[in-house]
């Protein structure tokens, strides 16, 4: 009778400590599960804004491209327009004959001027003056085109500086927001920690040799795929974002004093007035247009590779989380 009594208490104990093991490995699959579940969530939202700043900083891009191409067509149209110019004003003094064209006074035309002059119209229209009424007027139309055509550029460069403006502020301000918060830190950590207890536990319970060959493997499972916390840098993300918001602050300022160079350059009151300083402010609006389009680029760069930075962190989330189903 008693030795049947040893082997009962004997046996209780056995399957307490079985018991035990098989408890202490389940609670620590669940701490992991209760840790690591979730995160993917956070992931999708951080991967999310940063593609919609990137699609808005490459409207930014876009934008002051197209204007530092209207810039320097712009700058085309006004060298023409200004041979236009010195053209008429070649004749616009000049005496004209009886029929009322203009005349070149041949006493005083040097013979330098006056083979230019048959190259350019013949001999016959060196001798009397180069152009008749209607050539005159035809210039005239064409200057009013290129000026007209000047002043749209002008415009156009105007708006899209503009538009690049807006969008580098808006980049600036998604970026500045677009980080991992110290929440998403400490919740990667706990998961670490997790992971770790469970590792410890299935150790245990293999050393006491009270765990089946199904229970080891999916203790491994999870442990190889959660794990892949600990090789995650959320710095990385960090450091894109940050670079987005330079990039895209450098973009916002250049682009707005850029807008309202070009503004001033294509107004009428400079337009009428100092050539060599409207030449000047265009020169600076071109090169501010260029200074916006690069920044919008890099900023746009950055926001890529943000994505790339947190769509790994994505990976690894959606592997444990599966891992944990």
């Amino acid at each position: 009778m008693k030795s049947v009594f040893i082997g009962l208490v004997a046996a209780m104990v056995v399957c307490g400590a079985n018991a035990a093991d098989f408890s202490a490995l389940d609670v620590s699959i669940q701490n992991v599960r209760a840790a690591c579940n979730g995160l993917s969530g956070q992931m999708d939202e951080l991967k999310r804004m940063a593609g919609i700043n990137t699609a808005v900083t490459g409207v930014g891009t876009l934008a002051s491209g197209g204007a530092t191409v209207a810039g320097v067509v712009k700058s085309n149209v006004d060298a023409q327009a200004d041979e236009i110019q010195d053209w008429l004003d070649r004749f616009k003094n000049q005496p004209t004959d009886t029929s009322g064209n203009p005349k070149i006074d041949m006493a005083v035309i040097d013979k330098e001027e006056l083979m230019v002059m048959v190259a350019s119209y013949g001999p016959i229209g060196a001798v009397v003056g180069g152009a008749d009424e209607s050539e005159i007027a035809a210039k005239k139309d064409e200057l009013d085109q290129k000026t007209q055509q000047s002043k749209t550029l002008g415009n156009v460069r105007t708006g899209l500086l503009a538009t690049g403006t807006v969008t580098n502020i808006a980049g600036a301000v998604i970026a500045g927001k677009n980080r991992t918060q110290g929440g998403l830190s400490e919740m990667i950590n706990d998961c670490i920690d997790a992971v770790r207890a469970l590792e410890n536990a299935k150790m245990q319970a293999h050393v006491a040799g009270t765990v089946t060959a199904d229970d080891v493997a999916r203790a491994d499972k999870i442990i190889d795929a959660c794990g892949g916390y600990k090789t995650v840098d959320l710095s990385v993300v960090d450091n894109r974002a940050k670079g987005a918001t330079i990039s895209s602050g450098i973009g916002a300022a250049t682009g707005l004093i850029g807008t309202i160079t070009s503004g001033v350059a294509n107004s009428t009151q400079t337009r009428g007035g100092d050539e060599v300083r409207e030449k000047n402010l265009n020169t600076a609006s071109n090169v501010l247009g260029g200074a916006t389009t690069a920044a919008s680029l890099t900023a746009t760069i950055f926001n890529a590779t943000q994505i790339n930075a947190v769509k790994n962190l994505v990976q690894v989330a959606d592997q444990c989380e599966g891992a944990l189903r």
